[in-house]
């Protein structure tokens, strides 16, 4: 055990000492932003290379906010990248530009919001302009074309992101091409349930079961489990439409290996992204104890993922309630009191969460007191819903205009 140990640790060592960042899966939040403030402080140690190493701990940045969804850790990429912004080399400047790109597309991804759609496009056509025809610029604007894409248009963008990954391969730009096929069979997954079109479902299957062969637990964790998790998604979606049982299991166990690939530690926004995306239990306490610590992991930052788990979180806590008049009234109080709160720290998405989990709670207290929902209610979610779209997080909307449905077309 312990000569595995070292050859394990030899392995690690030459790695992270070799071009392919894989490495950065093997360790958790903690131990990522530790190597990326060790980076930094060898920089102001030794600059024989500055411009490469900022390149590095820019990317290792980049990482922690991928994985923690932490604003300051943006802003610290941000910073890192500067030397790289202003080197002499011309090659160097072009890997800045993309890589001040991705920064932005990975905001747009965690925090919607149309400010930063616009960031986007001005950011990947000034990366244009100084590394026209870059493989990885092509691939990560081919990624953003999928944020707002109507689905007449999806076919034709998945075919060309999936002619991209072999040479994205040939060029040694794995991390670019893992991105790319993540975010193709998300994009054709999620057209072919709303299109019902076995093409594309078939497409996104097979794509993500390559995924998850090809990355192994031992050496790219976080990757199986990203895959792991669509595959759960397409396959619980599928399962609930045809009421298929068996079906309905093998989503469960999907989900369950892609929990068991790390944990919350690890990398907090996929192990809270994986607990909402699995269907389980409507209520109970374990799912209530579940859904509280994903809204805990993913508090405070601003995040699309944070204002779903603080959504979901209150709902399942609402439906625990059930007919318990004092719970309920308590839990209004605090939604209240949150509501306000948002308003003053520029929040929208966690303010149109709190605007639907108080329009639920305000419809479950009138029913129980034999009258009808209030008509303000109906405008509060409709703003709900508008908000959430503008921010870039249709799942609320969806939520939101459910609920509205629910309490003022069928009340």
């Amino acid at each position: 055990m312990f000569e595995r140990g070292k050859d394990l640790l030899k392995l690690f060592a030459r790695a992270r000492a070799g071009e392919d960042r894989a490495w950065i899966e093997l360790i958790d939040a903690r131990l990522l932003e530790r190597e990326a403030r060790g980076r930094a402080i060898d920089g102001r140690t030794d600059n024989r290379r500055p411009s490469e190493r900022a390149l590095a701990v820019a990317a290792l940045w980049r990482e922690h906010g991928r994985r923690t969804g932490a604003r300051l850790s943006a802003e610290r990429a941000r910073e890192a990248l500067k030397p790289a912004q202003t080197s002499n080399s011309r090659r160097i400047r072009a890997h800045a530009a993309v890589e001040a790109a991705r920064l932005v597309y990975q905001e747009v991804a965690l925090r919607g919001g149309p400010a930063r759609a616009a960031e986007l496009t001005a950011a990947l056509e000034a990366a244009e302009t100084v590394a026209p025809g870059d493989l990885a610029l092509t691939a990560l604007a081919l990624r953003a074309q999928t944020l707002p894409a109507a689905d007449s248009s999806l076919p034709a963008l998945i075919d060309a992101m999936s002619a991209l990954v072999q040479p994205l391969r040939d060029a040694g730009l794995h991390e670019d091409a893992t991105e790319l096929l993540l975010d193709q069979a998300a994009t054709a997954l999620g057209a072919g349930l709303r299109l019902a079109d076995p093409r594309l479902l078939n497409r996104a299957g097979q794509e993500l079961r390559a995924l998850v062969q090809d990355s192994h637990p031992d050496h790219r964790p976080v990757t199986r489990a990203r895959a792991l998790l669509l595959c759960g998604v397409g396959m619980a979606t599928l399962a609930r439409l045809a009421r298929d049982d068996t079906s309905a299991r093998a989503a469960e166990e999907m989900f369950n290996a892609a929990a068991g690939q790390f944990t919350p530690d690890h990398s907090p926004l996929d192990w809270a992204a994986i607990e909402l995306a699995r269907p389980g239990p409507a209520s109970g306490p374990g799912r209530l104890a579940v859904l509280t610590q994903a809204e805990a992991l993913t508090a405070g930052e601003g995040l699309v993922l944070g204002a779903v788990a603080r959504e979901r979180r209150l709902a399942v806590a609402t439906e625990m309630a059930a007919s318990d008049a004092g719970r309920l009234l308590r839990l209004e109080g605090l939604a209240r009191r949150r509501l306000i709160a948002d308003q003053s720290t520029d929040a929208p998405l966690d303010w149109a969460a709190d605007q639907i989990g108080l329009a639920r709670l305000s419809i479950r207290t009138a029913r129980l007191a034999g009258k009808k929902p209030a008509a303000a209610l109906g405008l509060a979610l409709a703003e709900a819903s508008m908000v959430a779209r503008e921010e870039g997080a249709p799942v609320l909307a969806e939520r939101a205009e459910a609920l509205l449905d629910e309490a003022f077309v069928t009340a």
